[in-house]
């Protein structure tokens, strides 16, 4: 995808759905692109906010997939706390899809996926989508951002 070849500041909306069917939470978001690791990896780093408090994230992951499966990371100050989400990736059709899972005590592991899309070179959007163990998926996270020539 070589994401970082594109505009490298963004601006646009985040909603939270904390569970389906309730109410979004919105706020403004911004993130950066830039490439590390000599070019090798995309990276998105974003803020956004809850209840007025800022937060932020990061996803870190193989600029060409061309195909290929992949590792990334993912954190975020809200969703992940102190700790990392390692996923497994593939880019199809233009979107870096990652999965990963985070624990929920006292029961088993929820999975989490991502998606990153790239429809036009100034349209970014973020899609991330909790799954229950059973394997249903809930849109969790709709991130719309628009390149701001940066």
């Amino acid at each position: 995808m070589k994401l970082h070849k594109q505009a490298k500041e963004w601006v646009g909306t985040s909603r939270l759905w904390l569970a389906p069917g309730e109410d979004v939470h919105e706020s403004k978001t911004t993130a950066q692109v830039f490439s590390t690791g000599q070019g090798q990896f995309d990276v998105i780093s974003y803020m956004w906010q809850f209840e007025d408090e800022p937060q932020e994230g990061m996803i870190i992951f193989r600029s060409e997939m061309d195909g290929e499966k992949t590792r990334a990371v993912w954190l975020d100050s809200w969703h992940m706390r102190s700790d990392i989400m390692v996923c497994e990736g593939s880019e199809r059709e233009g979107t870096v899809v990652l999965r990963g899972s985070y624990a929920a005590p006292p029961g088993p592991d929820w999975g989490w996926r991502i998606e990153i899309e790239r429809g036009q070179p100034s349209a970014l959007v973020i899609r991330m989508f909790n799954v229950t163990p059973g394997g249903k998926e809930a849109l969790a996270v709709l991130a719309e951002y628009e390149a701001t020539g940066g």
